[in-house]
């Protein structure tokens, strides 16, 4: 199982059939995979979407997902989720995350992108990491500033059944500067 590590955090691949067994369990017998435990607020509505679009009935929406745990190493507490999808070209990458609420404003968030982006301009085939979020979520977006990214379009899209506005972002490989 693939991991990647910076200061405070470890992000494990979240492997299909732990999102399966995740899914099958009614929500109070819900277990943390092997050797962590579950952080305050864990799992959020965002964490049962990616284990939907990685072994759910919306696995065949996505191409490339590849979602991790993000585990935080002082106490091996599970507090989010990080992932991304690649474009049918595999040239552009999409990222996603989200935390639990009680550990927002730590900085967590923004260590999980960094190592993420790190890894994927690690790969040869990535040229550039796209991420959007809702103009007001004012947190998302200077996670993306922090990690580099810079605010390229503004979109309306169909979000579960609404049109909503979002704010999209995106950091190029040519502009990408890693962290010593």
């Amino acid at each position: 199982m693939e991991e990647l590590e910076s200061d405070r955090i470890r992000l494990r691949q979240i492997r299909p059939d732990e999102a399966e067994a995740f899914l099958a369990a009614e929500p109070s017998e819900r277990k943390p995979p092997q050797g962590v435990s579950f952080a305050e607020g864990y799992p959020s509505e965002f964490s049962l979407e990616v284990m939907d679009l990685l072994a759910g009935d919306r696995s065949s929406e996505t191409n490339g997902f590849t979602p991790w745990f993000i585990i935080r190493k002082s106490d091996d507490a599970l507090i989010g989720e990080a992932g991304y999808s690649l474009g049918k070209e595999a040239s552009k990458a999409t990222i996603g995350y989200s935390l639990v609420e009680s550990l927002w404003g730590q900085g967590y968030t923004t260590e999980a992108v960094h190592r993420l982006i790190e890894h994927l301009f690690s790969l040869p085939q990535v040229e550039a990491v796209e991420a959007d979020t809702f103009p007001d979520h004012i947190a998302s977006r200077r996670v993306m500033e922090k990690a580099g990214m810079m605010q390229i379009a503004e979109r309306r899209q169909e979000m579960d059944g609404e049109e909503v506005d979002l704010v999209v972002y995106e950091l190029r490989r040519a502009d990408y500067e890693s962290p010593a």
